[in-house]
């Protein structure tokens, strides 16, 4: 983890693509933190909670965060927010869910989330995002 320099001053109202804040950078007056790897952004934290709920009322078996990386192609790979291990209540049957959470959705995530749902056709892949305070899937691989 890099250590934040003392007295590191983070302006709040300018934009990323701001003037002030691109002045700022390069004079060395804010320092951006970037996500890291394995670690949940505010999205995916929240979709975790809603996950959790759903775990606890028995409409899922368990859940994993980023616990599967797919590759696609030499040096091609998709790693998916979470692996959903889904429960049946008519029987006893369960099976693998891989939901990608987005904010929003850019045409390089889109291509890669269609390209592994095409492969790996056996699992059931969805894009989730959280539209008016709840979670809604905009893309299924088995739709």
């Amino acid at each position: 983890m890099r250590a934040i320099p003392a007295g590191t001053r983070y302006r709040v109202t300018a934009g990323a693509g701001s003037a002030a804040r691109v002045a700022d950078k390069a004079m060395g007056k804010i320092s951006e933190l970037k996500q890291r790897r394995g670690r949940m952004n505010k999205t995916e934290a929240a979709y975790a909670l809603h996950l959790d709920a759903l775990q606890h009322v028995g409409e899922i078996e368990q859940w994993m965060f980023e616990a599967l990386r797919f590759r696609m192609a030499d040096g091609a790979f998709y790693k998916p927010d979470f692996v959903v291990w889904m429960r049946s209540h008519e029987d006893a049957r369960t099976w693998i869910e891989v939901h990608e959470v987005k904010g929003f959705e850019r045409e390089g995530a889109i291509v890669r989330w269609k390209v592994c749902a095409e492969l790996f056709h056996r699992f059931r892949f969805k894009m989730i995002k959280r539209v008016k305070g709840e979670w809604v899937t905009t893309r299924d691989s088995w739709a």
